[in-house]
């Protein structure tokens, strides 16, 4: 066996020369599978016991599926295997990731997360009373309301709401434009208001535009909320109300870490990507514009727009998508890159992590996604993002961080005195 690999751009053509010999071998292994054809079987034992090793010799890692000549061999005749693919594109890495370094906040240490989530647990756990008295609502009390948002007469996603209740409070979940129209509103009363749709609302076509919403208040609750003390902490499974502390303290912190590393990866990655030029492949780039557009299209959908409104929407936001697209497609063959350079491997623990939390997303079983995912041929495409995620931890924890405060002025480290 012998081979040649052509490269243009992203595109690789690999050529498999075999010789009739070893085409009759691959034969005789073929005819102990009767289900398949020998000629077909033959054509996937060559895949399987050359391409690899080709690509591992010529340092080659594919970012497409290979698309193989349809072209099948024929028994004791030379062959030649046709395969066609993107590969990964040559990307100048930075060489020493230690000297990165990426400002990032200070955690807090005034106990504001713990308290926040405190509070949230004890919203979890209220219990509510209706308000029968005929008035408007106030901050902490939970309003339950429908919503209907439209933007010339389309459906507007995000903006559509059925009995749904919202905890009235500063800088709640809702825009404070609808909320301050629901806090004059009493229950049973309905209100149409028109805004300007927000610069940043994911639809193009609507952005700027006037919103339309039509607002019902439906009913008041107040919320009783249980005290933090010995008897909750022991409903929750603790032993007394300080391991509730504790727990909640350490969650919060962890939390508050987790936060301020992600954000740290995000900053960290985009200012690599701004200091090079790396080459989108179309594959990559293709496969996240449509995750983008089929997104959009599930919340028109949920929006209940019709089909033309769909597409009126989807359009305008092509642009958008491509833009989208492109970015995602260069930073994941960055990371990719950075993975093989720094020898990061996707483990089976780490798929087998994957698959539950997908089952659990799904509401089925881990097995049953891993099929799904080898049926419809989008195993590597997960074990890809896993990898590139991977490799975005190993470079913030390389990189050197450098805390400041709110005023982008530098916090020194803590003096530690010993004795």
């Amino acid at each position: 066996m012998n081979y040649t690999a052509t490269r243009k751009e992203a595109v690789c053509e690999l050529v498999i020369h075999l010789s009739a010999g070893e085409v009759e071998q691959l034969f005789t292994k073929a005819r102990r599978n009767p289900e398949t054809s020998p000629a077909k079987q033959a054509c996937l034992l060559a895949q399987e016991q050359y391409v690899q090793q080709i690509l591992d010799k010529e340092h080659i890692i594919p970012v497409s599926p290979l698309v193989i000549t349809e072209e099948l061999p024929e028994d004791g005749t030379p062959y030649d295997l046709h395969i066609r693919f993107e590969a990964l594109p040559d990307i100048a890495l930075p060489e020493r990731l230690e000297e990165l370094d990426i400002e990032v906040p200070p955690p807090g240490m005034d106990g504001r997360s713990a308290r926040r989530m405190a509070d949230a647990l004890r919203h979890s756990f209220a219990r509510r009373t209706k308000v029968t008295e005929l008035r408007s609502p106030v901050y902490g009390e939970v309003a339950v309301i429908d919503m209907e948002g439209s933007c010339e007469s389309c459906p507007a996603p995000g903006f559509q709401a059925e009995g749904r209740a919202f905890l009235l409070r500063k800088e709640g979940s809702l825009l404070p434009e609808i909320q301050t129209e629901i806090m004059t509103m009493l229950p049973g009363q309905s209100r149409t208001v028109e805004l300007s749709c927000p610069e940043d609302y994911p639809y193009a076509g609507m952005r700027g535009k006037t919103l339309t919403l039509t607002l019902r208040l439906k009913a008041i609750f107040q919320e009783h909320l249980p005290e933090i003390n010995d008897e909750f902490a022991k409903e929750l499974g603790f032993d007394s109300v300080k391991a509730l502390e504790t727990s909640i303290m350490a969650k919060s912190m962890s939390n508050e870490l987790a936060s301020i590393q992600k954000e740290g990866e995000r900053r960290l990655l985009q200012k690599l990507l701004s200091q090079c030029s790396i080459p989108a492949p179309s594959y990559t780039t293709r496969r996240y514009y449509d995750e983008f557009m089929q997104n959009a299209r599930k919340a028109l959908q949920r929006a209940r727009c019709s089909e033309e409104q769909m597409m009126e929407q989807l359009k305008a936001m092509e642009e958008d998508g491509h833009r989208s697209a492109e970015e995602q497609a260069r930073a994941h063959v960055f990371l990719l890159a950075l993975a093989e350079r720094e020898h990061i491997r996707v483990s089976e623990q780490d798929m087998k992590t994957e698959m539950e939390s997908l089952a659990r997303d799904m509401k089925t079983s881990p097995d049953a996604v891993r099929d799904q995912l080898e049926k419809s041929g989008m195993e590597d495409d997960v074990r890809e993002r896993i990898l590139a995620a991977k490799a975005l931890t190993y470079l913030y924890n390389k990189a050197h961080k450098v805390v400041v405060d709110e005023k982008g002025d530098i916090v020194p480290p803590p003096v530690i005195h010993t004795a």
